[in-house]
């Protein structure tokens, strides 16, 4: 199976890996661990390693949750048996259900072809949290874009910088449009961008979100994966940014 299954992490958050990896360990028998990658920015040095046999990569930079995919950017060519490379944030809950879900969308739409980028969600219905499947070629194709992205700056200030201009460029990542143009990130494509015309996730109904912790958090839930993604900031650009867990 050419597909790898990314999830993004930094020291700050690594807490949330002991948590993933039982999980993963709880569903092993539907993915193989050597098809999943956990990489994690703003680290002291850059290492490689195991936990439970999954691989992971530590890196000095970060670009936030993108760090994973400029990780792919720079390092594609160490995993040339992977084309397909699902993005995802350390914030998740796997289903039961959700490596099968996966391997049903990989075999109906990415097995044997060549999709630059499949969404979690269409933006129509609402933003994508940068969420989706991607080919390597789509990754390199963002080398631009990423690279205006990195950074080795890791104090407050700058990262919240970073955060609010990764809220307006907000599904950039999978060639669909910023969701804020104005204030996004300008960039050139290496080639012509093959935008996605697909979607895992087409109509309302196929989301459930619910708002937790007393207003603080709030849950989506991919019914079409079985999937939960906790986001912290959920209230638009012109909220305050919010950087702890």
């Amino acid at each position: 199976m050419d597909l790898c299954l990314v999830i993004n992490t930094c020291k700050s958050y690594y807490s949330n890996i002991d948590g993933l990896i039982k999980q993963l360990e709880k569903l092993n028998s539907y993915f193989p661990k050597e098809n999943i990658l956990i990489v994690s920015g703003q680290e002291d040095t850059t290492s490689s390693s195991y936990e439970s046999r999954i691989k992971v990569e530590k890196v000095e930079y970060t670009g936030l949750h993108l760090t994973s995919a400029i990780y792919i950017c720079e390092n594609y060519h160490k995993h040339s048996n992977i084309n397909y490379w699902l993005l995802l944030p350390d914030t998740i809950i796997f289903g039961d259900n959700f490596f099968n879900k996966v391997i049903h969308y990989y075999n109906h739409y990415l097995h044997g072809n060549e999709i630059y980028s499949l969404p979690l969600i269409n933006p129509n219905i609402r933003p994508t949290m940068d969420m989706g499947f991607v080919h390597t070629k789509h990754i390199l194709n963002m080398t631009n874009y990423l690279n205006q992205i990195k950074t080795y700056t890791i104090n407050r200030d700058h990262l919240i910088n970073i955060k609010t201009k990764l809220i307006s460029n907000e599904d950039t990542i999978l060639g669909l449009l910023p969701r804020v143009y104005e204030s996004s990130t300008k960039f050139e494509y290496v080639t012509n961008n093959i935008a996605p015309t697909n979607f895992i996730t087409n109509h309302r109904d196929e989301l459930i979100e619910t708002v937790i912790d007393d207003g603080k958090k709030n849950q989506v839930y991919f019914v079409n994966l079985d999937l939960y993604k906790i986001q912290r900031n959920f209230n638009g650009p012109s909220a305050p940014i919010i950087l702890e867990l």
